[in-house]
């Protein structure tokens, strides 16, 4: 076995995980270099980490494109596909609970839906949720190497706009790491986290997430020197 077995696996997951209309070329290109890697026992971990980033960065805005379509779309068919999916009885709780002003996707609060939802409906409608969502993810795939692909193009050239500027607040977040030696590894910590965020298998970061830890960390520095 591979001394870096699951680093690999995270960057198989970082290629297979970007959308159909991402260029297949580029594609098979990363999956030649995985294999590289594969049969390579003595390439070190950073290395592979930082191909993980450069990797998730080329993925990252045709991540972001598909995520923007389901946020602007998706619901309608998502709720239509789980009411064909739920039993009779519980179809007419499920409307009921839409009518009341709640969201399909308010069982990630809990609260509401937790009240409103015996323990085994609410396992079912969260079921049905996941194959509806996947479903739909599927279909704007499909959409966006077709009737959506302007669509879908101009979302990535958005994100890809926006990616540089997320790059520069984490610079800047990692440069204050210099500035303090008390906050030097949390900061460090915080960087780690936001590049680990284009490979899709951590949360993404945001330029306004970045910008908050920038401000964050310049208060705490300047106070050390009050």
């Amino acid at each position: 076995m591979h001394p870096f077995q699951f680093t690999l696996a995270l960057l198989e997951q970082t290629v297979k995980g970007a959308p159909r209309w991402f260029a297949e070329e580029r594609r098979q290109s990363m999956l030649e270099t995985l294999k590289a890697y594969e049969m390579n026992p003595t390439v070190g971990r950073e290395e592979l980490d930082n191909v993980i980033i450069a990797f998730g960065k080329e993925i990252w805005p045709y991540r972001k494109a598909l995520a923007a379509l389901h946020e602007k779309y998706a619901a309608p068919r998502e709720e239509k596909y789980i009411r064909a999916a739920l039993g009779q009885a519980l179809v007419g709780k499920f409307d009921t609970y839409l009518r009341e002003g709640n969201s399909i996707t308010d069982f990630k609060q809990g609260k509401q839906f937790e009240t409103f939802f015996t323990p085994d409906e609410q396992a079912e409608i969260v079921a049905k949720y996941l194959d509806a969502h996947d479903k739909v993810m599927d279909e704007f795939q499909s959409e966006c190497m077709g009737p959506r692909l302007d669509e879908c193009n101009q979302l990535v050239e958005d994100f890809k706009n926006e990616l540089p500027k997320i790059e520069d607040a984490i610079m800047r977040l990692s440069l204050l790491a210099d500035e303090s030696p008390k906050w030097r590894d949390e900061i460090m910590d915080k960087v780690r986290v936001f590049e680990e965020g284009w490979s899709g298998e951590e949360k993404d970061v945001t330029r306004e997430t970045a910008e908050k830890e920038i401000e964050f960390y310049k208060d705490a520095i300047q106070g050390e020197t009050e």
